[in-house]
């Protein structure tokens, strides 16, 4: 038996011991907010994932424009060398045992669930290169992708990973999303990740990103979630050696009775690290957010900058947003601080437009945007994608 079928039956043995009563544990922070009636994972069959990954030598170039890679197999291990990628077997062990772990310690059944069932895939970034990975939902109700990337010291990667379900907005309540990706950072590497999710309207969604960060390295990280009845995600970065610089920002839409929480935690281990996070939310109706932000400095750290915000519009009485900042810091010499906003469009800017003749609705669209955008402005994508991002948002304005 290899190390990773090891790990996979460890998940599923402990995945049978465990009952909707106790997984997850409800009594901690993490799953306090979240509403978890009618959520079961345990009582799921896996369903069919459809996994096509793309590539390309120009940051910034169309996503249409990406060549497709074949699907990942020892036969086709030297398509993927032509391309600066080594398909891995087993050398990442240890980090998804420390996954297997952590999600026993903290009682996750979703992720539990994705490393039981998922079969991982695993990459090491030999070049610099583009890399496009799309999830399609395509049979069943449960989706559980894992990937691992591992990225060799002084290269550039930029990763633009979409989770879509292929129906569309199903009527059909209960599809489910688990993911677990981790990402491997070396010294001196570069890596700039886009996480796009796109869920049925109905659907239930967890997903988990880990960072781990070498000496020197900068990491930009975004996530950009619409649709989704109940959702969670998570974003771990830590930054292991001097010098590591990690950048998170995110931007949810949300609508109908649709809530999502979003965890971004920092973790600054070595001396001379930097790190930001700006997380936005647009939200009507009954929708509800909530952003919990941790930034933690070690005992003994020194030279530490860190600063979080999180921004959010409500378009409704009822919409709600919650912004929970945690600043866990044991070291002396540390610049952090943290800051949220929560309030309707500005009725000034709104009369600004009109008077000039922008009708109301277009009046509206236009502040909205212009709030998106700083997030938006930050990626490295063609403007072709990101309009098509936009317009994605954009059932925000919907009556």
């Amino acid at each position: 038996m290899s190390a990773i079928a090891g790990i996979k039956s460890d998940a599923l043995t402990a995945l049978k011991e465990a009952s909707p009563q106790s997984h997850p544990d409800r009594s901690s922070e993490q799953w306090r907010k979240v509403r978890l009636d009618g959520v079961d994972v345990l009582s799921r069959s896996p369903g069919k994932t459809e996994t096509r990954i793309y590539f390309s030598n120009s940051p910034g170039s169309p996503l249409s424009e990406y060549k497709e890679l074949p699907a990942p197999s020892p036969e086709n291990q030297e398509t993927y060398r032509n391309a600066g990628i080594e398909l891995l077997s087993d050398s990442f062990q240890d980090r998804w045992a420390w996954l297997k772990e952590r999600s026993e310690r903290q009682r996750d059944p979703f992720e539990l669930t994705c490393l039981a069932y998922s079969e991982p895939l695993a990459l090491q970034i030999k070049k610099d290169v583009v890399l496009r990975i799309v999830h399609t939902g395509t049979e069943g109700d449960l989706h559980l992708p894992a990937l691992f990337v591992r990225v060799d010291p002084d290269k550039e990667l930029d990763l633009f990973i979409e989770y879509i379900d292929s129906t569309g907005n199903s009527e059909d309540p209960g599809r489910m999303w688990s993911s677990s990706s981790f990402v491997e950072v070396g010294d001196n590497a570069r890596v700039r990740i886009v996480d796009s999710r796109k869920h049925d309207d109905l659907g239930f969604h967890f997903h988990r990103m880990d960072v781990l960060e070498g000496r020197d390295s900068n990491v930009h990280y975004c996530a950009i979630h619409r649709g989704g009845l109940t959702g969670k995600g998570f974003v771990r970065a830590r930054a292991l050696a001097k010098g590591g610089t990690f950048r998170g920002i995110g931007l949810y839409t949300g609508r109908g009775a649709q809530f999502h929480d979003m965890e971004m935690e920092i973790s600054h281990e070595a001396d001379h690290c930097d790190s930001t996070l700006l997380y936005k939310t647009v939200l009507r109706d009954r929708a509800h957010s909530v952003f919990n932000g941790s930034l933690v400095a070690p005992p003994h750290i020194k030279q530490i900058n860190s600063h979080q915000t999180n921004n959010n519009i409500v378009l409704s009485k009822k919409a709600r947003a919650e912004s929970m900042p945690r600043l866990i810091i044991q070291s002396e010499d540390v610049s952090c601080e943290h800051g949220a906003t929560v309030g309707d469009l500005d009725d000034q800017a709104l009369f600004f437009l009109q008077c000039r003749g922008v009708p109301l609705e277009q009046a509206r669209r236009m502040l909205i945007e212009g709030f998106m955008e700083e997030i938006l402005s930050e990626l490295r994508l063609s403007e072709e994608d990101l309009a098509g991002i936009r317009e994605e948002m954009f059932p925000i304005l919907e009556s």
